[in-house]
């Protein structure tokens, strides 16, 4: 059986649209955000349920979207990866130059961007797991709702309710979580489709 190649024209072009549906971000997340934002319902002082409303929107639309270009190649869970990858990897860079622009550049905040790319590139990763076991909406619905409330307390530490460290913290350990979830699965598959081929 030939050997086949991880880098090819193909793998690089998922990685890419990966970069590009961050674009979701502003064509669809922050519209549906500014809609809700803009209801009575958010007028009143944020508590957990309205920041967790807002960032669900975040989880949903960025999982559907980073899902998209890992389709276009055979494996579809290193797909995930790389498309994840190159969203985290966007963000990132978007980030750490707005920030860069506005104070100056902290340990916490590159800490918190390359734990965030771990995050995208995991639970793209267990999407497409779950796509491949023929599972895609049970594992789209659990990682988008993990998203939405990781966000949440991104939200919260933003209008002052929650402590920097303790944001951070639960970010890292979600992130973390997913990565050792993804590679357990993972090595699951590649052990099954090896005794599949014995």
């Amino acid at each position: 059986m030939p050997k086949k190649h991880f880098f090819t024209l193909r793998t690089l072009l998922v990685f890419i649209l990966g970069c590009l549906s961050f674009a979701s971000v502003f064509l669809i997340q922050v519209p549906i955000e500014q809609a809700l934002s803009k209801t009575t319902l958010m007028f009143t002082p944020l508590t957990f349920p309205k920041a967790l409303l807002v960032a669900m929107v975040a989880g949903f639309v960025q999982e559907l979207f980073k899902a998209l270009p890992p389709f276009i190649i055979e494996d579809k869970v290193i797909g995930g990866v790389l498309s994840g990858l190159g969203f985290g990897m966007t963000e990132a860079v978007l980030m750490l130059v707005n920030v860069i622009s506005l104070h100056s550049l902290s340990s916490v905040g590159l800490l918190e961007r390359f734990f965030a790319i771990i995050f995208h590139l995991s639970s793209t990763g267990i999407v497409m797991w779950g796509y491949k076991k023929k599972k895609f909406i049970l594992s789209y619905l659990v990682i988008s709702i993990i998203h939405g409330i990781t966000d949440t307390f991104a939200a919260l530490y933003q209008f002052g309710k929650i402590n920097l460290i303790v944001g951070e913290l639960i970010a890292a350990l979600v992130s973390v979580g997913l990565l050792i979830t993804f590679v357990y699965l993972y090595k699951r598959k590649t052990k099954l489709e090896e005794n599949v081929t014995l």
